[in-house]
């Protein structure tokens, strides 16, 4: 949590799916979705570049997956939003991890 909003409270746009998400998981799918992403670009004989910011943001949220760094993430790629969704108890990733789980496919 920043400095401003231990003082004064406020409210990231993100936060009522942040608050809820399994931020690890999130990681997780998004860094599958590189690798996807990647294979991709190679498979058509080129590579897929990222804007330096989100790169930075990425690199960032990856190595301490925390809601400061998740909201910085999405601040420069709102999209990632649905990935942070999906990720919540609600979510669609979440209830096929559970799954994966509960049958041993799925540390």
């Amino acid at each position: 949590m920043s400095i401003i909003q231990k003082l004064f409270g406020s409210k990231g746009k993100y936060d009522d799916v942040l608050n809820r998400c399994d931020l690890l998981m999130a990681r997780d799918e998004i860094l599958d979705f590189h690798k996807i992403v990647n294979a991709e670009g190679e498979a058509e004989g080129g590579a897929y570049y990222f804007k330096k910011e989100y790169v930075a943001a990425w690199e960032t949220f990856r190595g301490n997956p925390n809601i400061d760094n998740a909201r910085t993430l999405l601040e420069v790629a709102p999209k990632l939003i649905e990935y942070f969704e999906g990720c919540s108890p609600s979510g669609s990733f979440y209830a096929t991890n559970q799954y994966l789980k509960k049958h041993g496919l799925k540390k």
